[in-house]
């Protein structure tokens, strides 16, 4: 009788330290993926809030800037600057014309007004640009 009762409780001991080790196995498992899902979507989100300009991770809302109509988010008001001076560096897709509408503007084919450069399809909307630059980006702010 004695050695069935002891049997009966190391049995008894054994599956309760399994059962123990499978709960905290299984507990520490799910905050392991819970953990990498949370990596995971800050990843992504982080990669969605690089500057084009400095290829820094943008923190807090950045500084919102637009050109032609097209969106960025810049990490400082320096890659603002650096944008200005040459946007083709910086953008992906056609160069927009201001003139024609076009976007196929060259980027050899370029003029400067206010401190900011654009592109022309060729030296006619250029030259056009270049006599009433205004004109055009009121236009072009108007669409």
């Amino acid at each position: 009788m004695k050695a069935f009762a002891f049997a009966l409780l190391t049995g008894l001991i054994v599956v309760f330290s399994a059962n123990s080790f499978v709960k905290s196995s299984v507990t520490s498992n799910s905050a392991d993926s819970t953990f990498s899902e949370k990596e995971s979507t800050l990843s992504d989100k982080e990669s969605a809030l690089v500057c084009p300009v400095s290829k820094e991770t943008i923190t807090g809302e950045g500084v919102k800037y637009e050109y032609l109509g097209q969106q960025f988010v810049l990490c400082c008001e320096g890659c603002a600057k650096s944008f200005n001076k040459n946007p083709a560096k910086y953008m992906s897709g056609g160069l927009k014309d201001v003139v024609c509408g076009m976007d196929d503007g060259n980027k050899e084919i370029n003029a400067v007004s206010n401190g900011v450069k654009y592109y022309f399809c060729n030296e006619s909307c250029k030259e056009k640009f270049e006599k009433d630059p205004d004109q055009y980006l009121n236009e072009f702010k108007k669409k």
